[in-house]
């Protein structure tokens, strides 16, 4: 549970970092929030249960992370987690339109966690 109140606590940074437009900050959280993301898929079974269960969570920058991270694991929630994130007017929502855009165009680069990890 450790690793994930982490993670959703990085990107509500993430999140309040871009909408400030503090872009060396939010580098910097992006960075910590790739690694840990990496620990969590290297965990227990249930911590990466916990994680796929944040497609659903109420803060759309954890939604968003999540999603990008799990399009090659359960495609068609992570699609929609993008496109309701992608309603927001804010920069939270040109970020989810642009990652859609990018995966439509095979340009995101996604892995399968349920594969990879048997």
């Amino acid at each position: 549970m450790e690793l994930i109140d982490k993670y959703i606590e990085l990107c509500f940074l993430h999140g309040e970092l871009q909408q400030q437009g503090d872009s060396e900050k939010s580098n910097n959280v992006h960075s910590q929030i790739t690694n840990l993301v990496n620990e969590i898929r290297a965990s227990n079974k249930n911590t990466v249960n916990l994680f796929y269960k944040l497609l659903d969570h109420e803060n759309a920058s954890v939604s968003l992370w999540t999603a990008a991270k799990l399009l090659g694991t359960f495609e068609e929630k992570s699609v929609a987690t993008l496109q309701r994130v992608g309603s927001n007017p804010k920069i939270i929502g040109l970020s989810a339109n642009a990652l859609l855009k990018l995966w439509e165009d095979g340009m995101h680069q996604v892995e399968n966690w349920e594969i990879a990890s048997t």
